[in-house]
């Protein structure tokens, strides 16, 4: 089935899902930091921090919370990390 199929099929449901693509960050982020800043949103169940070759972080990761509702939080807030 193809999106548009999808996206037809779900008509104007809600998406829900549990899972946060996190973007642009350092590259001395790591999971133990990352978790404490993600689990402001709510019970974290699994992260990942995506690393290179070297072991330092490439800038992205992944966020996967317990309900929608959590991870939707994530999504409307645009917080600097520093």
């Amino acid at each position: 089935m193809s999106r548009k199929e999808r996206l037809e099929k779900l008509g104007n449901q809600p998406t829900k899902f549990t899972n946060v693509y996190i973007k642009n960050f350092g590259k001395d982020m790591d999971e133990e930091r990352l978790r404490e800043l993600a689990e402001k949103f709510g019970n974290v169940l699994s992260l990942k921090v995506v690393t290179g070759e070297s072991g330092s972080s490439m800038g992205f990761g992944f966020v996967s919370y317990e309900t929608p509702e959590q991870a939707q939080q994530v999504c409307h807030c645009h917080m600097a990390i520093e």
